[in-house]
């Protein structure tokens, strides 16, 4: 597909959408068999434990979008 598909989102309902963020994205891959099998208990433990203190770090941080959009210099 060679257009942008959220500006006809709308025509495609049964078209799936990636997670809009890594939280959503460790949650899907929580809720997939195939990939848990695929990394064993091991791989998804600590794979899990590296995204989780990703998303932490990420979570703190105040971006430039946040800085213009509610503090008024």
């Amino acid at each position: 597909i060679d257009e942008n598909l959220f500006s006809r989102g709308t025509e495609f309902s049964d078209l799936e959408v990636l997670p809009g963020s890594l939280y959503e994205a460790m949650q899907a891959f929580k809720q997939d068999d195939l990939l848990l099998e695929m990394m064993g208990e091991l791989g998804t433990k600590t794979f899990l434990e590296f995204k989780e203190q990703e998303w932490s770090e990420f979570s703190t941080r105040v971006t430039d979008w946040e800085m213009a959009q509610y503090i008024n210099i």
